[in-house]
């Protein structure tokens, strides 16, 4: 089942607090449905006003459920599952 959460983290970024990610990695703002782009590397990002930074969705999954990554720790994939992994882990 899908569950949202709202975006942390990103207090004074235009709009930030309107936005929304899932726990399958969809975005919405203000509850419509936004489509991410590609990276050059295949990872799906959104893209705050404030500065342009691009975030990527499995990042801002991965803060809005488990909180931020313990020291050292990065966003890894293992089994198809994103979670906070030391960076050893990275193929």
């Amino acid at each position: 089942m899908e569950k949202w959460s709202k975006i942390v983290g990103f207090d004074g970024y235009s709009g930030s607090s309107d936005w929304e990610v899932s726990n399958l990695c969809n975005v919405r703002q203000f509850g419509r449905p936004i489509e991410p782009k590609v990276d050059s590397q295949g990872y799906l990002y959104i893209q705050f006003c404030r500065g342009g930074e691009l975030q990527r969705v499995h990042r801002l999954m991965l803060l809005a459920f488990e909180g931020p990554p313990p020291e050292g720790f990065i966003a890894v994939n293992f089994e198809g599952q994103w979670h906070w992994g030391p960076r050893d882990m990275v193929k």
